[in-house]
């Protein structure tokens, strides 16, 4: 079900992208000299949809990483959660290993630890 609604999404999407290429494939020029405009030092000619895709791009990967810095405190505290929770469990079955032995050593100590022969019949 998952598959089928992402294909439902996804193909409509590249198609709205590859129309959006096609039709805005004509160059521009990309400077980087805002103090000379006719003449810039740095200027690069590109696509107009490269210039949008790439906006895009830097957009979602400094986003992504501001979200990581934001996000950085939650994982912290869910590691240390995570690692008391571990001493815990561990503690708890330590504590329930002991009481088991606890539980043998007295259902053994009563019980003799040589067996019980019958007596014998010859004498």
């Amino acid at each position: 079900m998952r598959r089928y609604l992402s294909l439902i999404l996804l193909v409509p999407l590249a198609v709205l992208l590859i129309a959006f290429s096609v039709a805005n494939r004509h160059f521009v020029q990309l400077s980087f000299d805002p103090m000379n405009v006719s003449d810039p030092a740095f200027a690069v000619s590109i696509p107009v949809f490269a210039v949008v895709f790439g906006a895009l791009a830097i957009g979602l990967v400094l986003g992504g990483i501001g979200t990581w810095f934001t996000q950085s405190k939650h994982r912290k505290l869910a590691r240390e959660r995570r690692e008391e929770a571990a001493k815990w469990r561990f503690e708890a079955e330590s504590q329930k290993e002991k009481q088991q032995q606890e539980r043998f050593a007295t259902n053994v100590k009563g019980a003799s630890s040589f067996p019980v022969l019958p007596p014998s019949k010859a004498a």
